[in-house]
């Protein structure tokens, strides 16, 4: 099933816990009708957020598991929201892309990041000093752009 846009195309919306990118992603995705996929759905059971850290590699590959079965399908535009804060977190979509002929546009949540203020506001109740370590490990990737 094809969307609006006319080229296959998958959109990456990384940054820190609270900072934004699921909200850009819906804003992205009022305007642009597709599919939008986080590791953190792996946790929502009967509408309430579950989360277990032990269980943080389940979900990110079964969010990669739910991007390739519509990649299968060709389905596009797709959206992944995840805090994919190094390149390595990125990879998997990007590798992903490549086999399905994707073309990826990665968008950054505009800084400066602020941690308190994020551990203040993220819907899951990710605590300051894991958001202090994600901003840390933050690597940028080439012809990301900032989301506005």
């Amino acid at each position: 099933m094809s969307y609006h846009v006319s080229m296959k195309r998958l959109y990456i919306f990384r940054g820190p816990s609270g900072s934004g990118k699921s909200t850009a992603a819906r804003a992205f995705l009022s305007k642009n009708v597709g599919l939008h996929f986080e590791a953190d759905e792996f946790f929502m059971q009967n509408g309430k957020y579950n989360f277990d850290a032990s269980k943080l590699g389940q979900a990110h590959s079964d969010c990669q598991r739910r991007v390739r079965k519509a990649m299968e399908e060709g389905t596009y535009p797709l959206v992944v929201s995840n805090t994919s804060m190094t390149k390595w977190e990125v990879n998997p979509y990007l590798a992903l892309a490549k086999e399905f002929g994707y073309e990826v546009v990665i968008y950054k949540v505009r800084g400066p990041w602020d941690a308190e203020l994020y551990a203040s506001r993220n819907a899951h109740g990710v605590p300051l000093n894991v958001v202090q370590k994600q901003i840390s490990k933050y690597q940028p990737i080439e012809g990301e752009i900032e989301y506005e």
